[in-house]
């Protein structure tokens, strides 16, 4: 997976594949212009490398006209842009400058990836973003390995925090985060990623010029393709959720799936978010009873966003803003990821319909539109290559196993949960945590 910017020079195309010792057969490669994507050429390396002049005529063959009309309308509007400007606010360049632009706190939760983790906030530091704080939350602070190499490679960067979490639990680890950030945007991104440079641009640029928006999501595509494992996640649904600005609202901005908004991953993920401080749960952003870490899996990002659009609030997809995610290369791994989603989408539709009476009611007039869709009993439901390949008909097999085990998994939740409530009780508060820094 390559990113051209076509501001930039253009590179030629010839790359060994690190993972397998061979040569590429093929590159895709996403064109983008001032941070903007555009579209993706699917390049064929099997006759030999691709010089700059030659992707330069493809990109002009597809995109050409759409690059002259946007150059053209950044010289009619300079400056910069914010609420007010000139021009439609949803399609402004997203590498503008804004005026003032916010104090910016990152949370990273972190769980046995150390060096994953070290790539991650490198990234982070890349961007250059001038009011940032990153807060590395550590979840396995018993294990000595991440706090060792955080002090080692950032004990000097006033930048860099590092907080501990003892309780098991991704959004434990992002609400002691939230407590301690500083910056008027809280962003989140995992571990397992790497940041475009221009990430905390696009995010910001957004919040700033749409004062109506309260959360930002953005484009995650893989780092690579090497191995079929990897392939078959994209082709499962991976984490991209297209190259077009979208914003969702429970008015006359709605998603098209059946179940919108409760429906997984249509509104994007933690991986990539921002939101503005006085958008957030207080005083706990995500729900202790989701998420990975717990016997729920996730869809702790699913509950947080359908909680803001519920309160009134408005989201964002924003392509600009770019993360690469190191996807699993073992088959064992991607099933049980299938597995546990399916699991943590069924335990946050059960989470809500208990909570809330009218929730409950909506679910069950629309749920059973959506189960011969999800259990393969009506077309639609799949891809006809993934019905065809045994391994992909397999994930699918397993996500709808994840759907019927959801209920079980959010009744254990709410035990575990109720433990460790028991647990802090007895011992005045928090049952062990702390936010030791590592300077």
């Amino acid at each position: 997976m390559l990113v051209v910017d076509v501001e930039q020079p253009l590179p030629s195309i010839d790359l060994g594949s690190i993972a397998t010792g061979r040569p590429y057969q093929a590159v895709q490669a996403l064109v983008r212009l001032h941070a903007r994507p555009l579209g993706v050429l699917n390049v064929d390396l099997a006759a030999g490398p691709m010089f700059a002049s030659e992707l330069e005529a493809l990109i002009e063959q597809r995109w050409g006209e759409v690059i002259r009309r946007h150059l053209a309308a950044d010289e009619d509007q300079p400056g910069i842009v914010g609420p007010g400007a000139a021009g439609d606010a949803w399609e402004t360049c997203p590498l503008r400058p804004v005026p003032s632009p916010p104090s910016v706190s990152v949370v990273v939760p972190t769980y046995r990836r150390p060096a994953d983790l070290v790539r991650c906030v490198d990234s982070l530091l890349a961007t250059g973003y001038p009011r940032l704080e990153v807060i590395v939350v550590d979840n396995a602070p018993q294990e000595p390995e991440t706090a060792d190499l955080v002090a080692e490679r950032f004990s000097t960067e006033p930048r860099v925090r590092y907080l501990r979490e003892w309780t098991p639990g991704a959004s434990r680890a992002r609400n002691l985060g939230v407590r301690s950030a500083r910056g008027e945007v809280v962003a989140f991104t995992d571990d397992d990623v790497v940041v475009d440079r221009h990430w905390i641009a696009a995010l910001t640029h957004a919040l700033v010029a749409n004062p109506d928006v309260d959360c930002v999501t953005g484009l995650v595509i893989p780092v690579a393709l090497d191995t079929p494992v990897q392939l078959w996640f994209e082709q499962f649904g991976g984490f991209n959720r297209g190259h077009d600005q979208r914003v969702f609202d429970l008015g006359d901005r709605r998603g098209d799936t059946l179940l919108y908004p409760y429906t997984a991953g249509a509104l994007g993920g933690l991986g990539n978010v921002a939101f503005r401080r006085s958008a957030l749960r207080q005083p706990d952003a995500f729900d202790v009873t989701l998420g990975p870490g717990t016997p729920a899996f996730g869809a702790e990002d699913q509950d947080a966003f359908v909680a803001l659009l519920r309160a009134g609030g408005r989201l964002l997809y924003e392509p600009a803003a770019l993360v690469r995610h190191r996807h699993r290369e073992g088959y064992a791994d991607l099933r049980w990821q299938v597995f546990s989603y399916g699991a943590g989408q069924a335990a946050v539709l059960l989470h809500w319909a208990l909570h809330d009476r009218s929730v409950a009611r909506e679910l069950l007039r629309r749920v059973p539109a959506v189960l011969p869709l999800a259990f393969g009993l009506r077309p639609g439901g799949g891809s006809p290559e993934a019905a065809a390949d045994p391994c992909r008909s397999e994930l699918r097999w397993l996500e709808r196993l994840g759907y019927v085990y959801g209920p079980v998994a959010y009744g254990r939740a709410v035990i575990w949960r109720r433990r460790i409530g028991s647990l802090a009780e007895r011992h005045g508060g928090h049952p062990r945590a702390d936010a030791a820094t590592s300077r």
